[in-house]
């Protein structure tokens, strides 16, 4: 609209300088006689030679204009004032001898400002002289003005462009329509094609089409402004996302008149909003719904719930998975919970709801289950597909995962109560050992408070001295007497009582407790073995070692300072490693045991066969014993599968040159069948549980009185 005002403003100035100069012409050349009429001109005149250019004659107006004095001025040539003397010769070549008007002329003024005039020129006899009669108009102001114009459309077309803002113009009298350059763009259109012959509602996504139609349809009936967000689909079938806003202009009679508005491109902010809004409400390690996204829609499934409906949520935790991650690194236990993410979602219906609330836990929540039994076989569905080895570095490794089931409205009919029912059912499952579900029931209620005290208790019971070792025998195959001790921790808790290993070690492991707790089994060992040493008692005591442990960067430091600050020759002592804490295999573990082994320290890989074995870490690994785990005695007198199991591990650690120790006999079937295998020593119940050490010590004189009875009785059947 500016411009249009100034392109009128230009045509009237022109048209009126050359009104003017006809009539100066026509009628007032005669008064320049007199010369009044010219001198006294509003507007800058002056008279010039034809042919030298000079000036012959300048008014006043002339003459404050352009600030020389009159001699300087008559003394200059028209040369002089414009700065494209270029195009004044070539204007000067073809110069009419009527009256002609021109733009664009810049002249210098005396204090050397530049001003832009129009000029409208004469042909006329002056004193004898072929002459022309100059009128100048300074248009500085408006050609200031125009640039400015120029310069703010300029600005407001960069700035559309960065808001990726268009603006439309539709005249609905005329049908004319006018776009901005942007608005080409965000509808992916060739602004040299000419303007645009499509609506709007030509470009509306088919599924946001109604939608817009019967928003812009009331805004209008009401003759509102209207202000919506929707798709459009370009020319070439990309989706944008737009804001558009728009209304309407009416005459006098309240008709319409134009239908104006803006589109603007929100594609980006509205991606980067969806991306917010993933991040705030789902993992970003797996991809699945966070703790917030699955309050959110549990809250919907439970309010969306009859009485009658069934539903059940599955807490999921992994087994103890902070020692997946003490071993083998926090990259492998990444990979081994977005492949569990992605093993829930494979193994379940589309409709149950699949969300990682932090850590090792998944929750899955199913709507309108039927039963109690179609709860239980997707649980047990969903157990089979997490025992599914997980591959890392060529070698399967084997996860598992306990369950807790809640159930609505049973067990609760909100969010907070159907999670601690879930998480009270879940800790039940792992205190029977893991790989399994169970269902919540109201006796778990004093359980998760015994478990709660536990893990609050557990942080002080070190510097209360509430922990004691215990001390279970391990007996020789062949010579029936007491060879070596396996060190356990026991915790008298005042409020408590005993508390066994396998209720406080998760929470000791978890917390990070489980280094200075086992620093401390550590000292205590080395020193009872120093005092059964000293007391005559040639006996090895067998330590435990957890995961943690071992990777601690102090570790084989801390083992010395005990050895040395007890002085205990390091043969006394043993360490227990589960297969775990070995699988790893780093450069840095492994020098560590090496170094152990080089001081005398022995070594043990506990559990051998139930998780990662591999013959490959015998071959690495600097071990002196293997220890076949329990699992492999049940029924080992009728059960054939386990008596291979057992066979080979004995026949492939005698050929290693390894000691094969039995831990868990209970039964003489079992104790035969291991003495028959050839098996070095072994202990369990058949022999006695921990004791205590006074009771271990005066078990071990009883022992040691048996095994010189024997040796009596041996030496004088000989003779």
């Amino acid at each position: 609209m500016a411009t249009s005002t100034f392109v009128l403003t230009t045509v009237l100035l022109l048209v009126c300088g050359a009104l003017f100069g006809v009539v100066l012409h026509r009628y007032l050349r005669p008064a320049l006689d007199d010369m009044s009429f010219f001198r006294d001109h509003l507007q800058p005149m002056w008279v010039y030679d034809v042919d030298t250019l000079r000036f012959l004659d300048v008014n006043h107006a002339a003459l404050k204009a352009y600030g020389y004095p009159r001699e300087r001025f008559l003394h200059m040539r028209l040369t002089d004032l414009e700065l494209e003397s270029d195009r004044l010769r070539t204007l000067l070549k073809h110069i009419p001898e009527s009256t002609i008007s021109s733009r664009g002329w810049r002249h210098r003024t005396a204090d050397g400002r530049i001003i832009h005039v129009e000029i409208t020129s004469h042909a006329i006899r002056f004193r004898g002289h072929a002459a022309r009669l100059v009128t100048a108009v300074d248009v500085t102001d408006r050609i200031k003005g125009e640039e400015r114009l120029r310069e703010s459309e300029a600005a407001l077309a960069t700035a559309q462009q960065i808001a990726h803002l268009g603006t439309y113009f539709h005249d609905l009298r005329s049908g004319e329509r006018r776009w901005s350059n942007e608005m080409y763009e965000i509808f992916g259109l060739n602004r040299d094609a000419g303007p645009p012959q499509r609506r709007l509602t030509d470009f509306d996504h088919p599924a946001d089409a109604a939608a817009v139609a019967e928003i812009v349809g009331l805004a209008r009936a009401a003759r509102h402004s209207y202000d919506l967000d929707h798709r459009i689909v370009r020319p070439d079938g990309s989706i944008r996302h737009v804001h558009e806003q728009g209304r309407w202009t009416y005459d006098e009679q309240g008709g319409e008149v134009l239908h104006v508005g803006t589109v603007q491109d929100v594609t980006e902010r509205r991606e980067h909003e969806d991306t917010l809004a993933r991040l705030a409400y789902h993992d970003t390690l797996t991809g699945l719904p966070n703790r917030t996204k699955l309050v959110e829609e549990l809250s919907d499934v439970l309010s969306g719930s009859g009485e009658d409906a069934l539903v059940a949520l599955l807490f999921i935790d992994v087994d103890r998975f902070k020692t997946v991650n003490d071993t083998l690194g926090h990259r492998f236990g990444d990979e081994v919970l977005i492949e569990i993410g992605k093993r829930l979602r494979a193994s379940l219906e589309p409709s149950a709801l699949v969300a990682r609330p932090g850590g090792d836990e998944f929750i899955v929540v199913l709507r309108d289950v039927g039963d109690k039994l179609d709860v239980s076989r997707v649980a047990d569905h969903v157990l089979a597909a997490l025992e599914q080895p997980f591959v890392v570095a060529g070698h399967d490794h084997f996860i598992s995962a306990s369950i807790g089931v809640s159930l609505y409205p049973a067990d609760g009919r909100s969010v907070d109560t159907l999670l601690q029912s879930a998480d009270s059912a879940m800790y039940a499952a792992k205190a029977r050992g893991g790989k399994k579900f169970h269902f919540y029931t109201s006796n778990l209620q004093s359980a998760s408070a015994r478990r709660f005290r536990l893990e609050s208790a557990l942080h002080r019971a070190l510097e209360r001295s509430e922990f004691a070792l215990y001390y279970q025998p391990i007996i020789g195959v062949k010579s029936g007497a007491i060879v070596a001790a396996e060190a356990l921790i026991r915790w008298d808790d005042p409020g408590l009582g005993m508390v066994m290993p396998s209720e406080f070690i998760t929470f000791a492991e978890e917390t990070g407790l489980i280094v200075p707790i086992g620093d401390w089994v550590l000292r205590q060992a080395c020193l009872q073995a120093k005092l059964w040493s000293t007391g005559g008692f040639d006996l090895k005591v067998w330590i435990n070692v957890s995961a943690a442990q071992l990777h601690h960067a102090n570790f084989v430091a801390s083992i010395r300072a005990h050895l040395e600050s007890t002085d205990l020759d390091p043969r006394h002592i043993g360490l227990e490693l589960t297969e775990s804490a070995f699988i790893s295999g780093s450069s840095e573990t492994i020098a560590a045991l090496r170094e152990l082994k080089g001081i005398g320290v022995s070594l043990a890989l506990d559990d051998f066969g139930v998780a990662y074995s591999s013959l490959n870490y015998l071959r690495r690994l600097p071990i002196d014993t293997l220890k076949i785990d329990r699992s492999f005695l049940r029924n080992i007198a009728t059960d054939r599968f386990n008596q291979s199991i057992a066979r080979a591990i004995v026949g492939i650690a005698h050929d290693l040159g390894l000691t094969v120790s039995a831990e868990g006999v209970e039964t003489t079937s079992q104790y035969e069948f291991l003495a028959e295998l050839g098996c070095d020593d072994w202990q369990g119940f058949y022999s006695g549980e921990a004791e205590s050490v006074p009771a271990f010590t005066r078990l071990m004189r009883s022992s040691r009185t048996r095994s010189t009875a024997r040796d009596t009785l041996a030496g004088e059947s000989v003779v």
